[in-house]
C-alpha cells in the first residue's frame, strides 16, 4: 500500500509545486480513489477543511517553512502500472490548473463546505457521494 508522501513525490515528480496544489492533488487523488475503489489509496487520519484548501495536516508538517516555494521531490517513486495510470488520470485532469484555482474548485464542493460549516474533517462518505456525481 502506498503511503501519503509517496503519492506527494509522484506529483512532485511531475512538476515542482507550492504545499496548496500538491495538498489539492493528494485530496482529489484520494477522493477519486475511494469513489472508484471503495477502499483507501493510502492510510490517513483524515482531510481538515482549512480557510484555504483540504489538507493531511501531515503534508503541512513536513513542508513547514516552505511557505509558497516550491517544492520538489525528495526521491523518484516507483508505483505499479495501475496506481501509476490512476494519479496519472488525476494529474492529466487537475495538473494544468492553478493551485488557486484548484482550491478554489474545491472550496465549492459539498464535501468541503459541510466539514467547514461543522468544523470538522472532511467526511469520506461526503467524498464519495459528491464525486460519484461528477462522474
Amino acid at each position: 500500500m502506498l503511503d501519503l508522501f509517496d503519492v506527494c513525490d509522484w506529483f512532485l515528480n511531475k512538476e515542482a509545486m507550492n504545499q496548496e496544489k500538491l495538498s489539492d492533488l493528494v485530496y482529489l487523488s484520494y477522493a477519486w480513489f475511494w469513489t472508484v475503489n471503495q477502499k483507501e489509496l493510502f492510510p490517513t487520519e483524515g482531510f481538515e477543511a482549512f480557510a484555504l484548501y483540504p489538507c493531511d495536516i501531515r503534508i503541512i508538517e513536513k513542508y513547514k517553512g516552505y511557505q509558497n516555494k516550491k517544492l520538489r521531490p525528495s526521491f523518484h517513486i516507483i508505483l505499479d502500472d495501475d496506481l501509476d495510470a490512476f494519479l496519472e488520470s488525476v494529474y492529466s485532469l487537475y495538473g494544468c490548473v492553478d493551485g488557486n484555482l484548484l482550491s478554489s474548485y474545491i472550496r465549492k464542493s459539498t464535501p468541503y463546505l459541510r466539514a467547514r460549516k461543522n468544523q470538522q474533517q472532511i467526511k469520506i462518505e461526503d467524498m464519495i457521494e459528491y464525486y460519484k456525481q461528477q462522474v
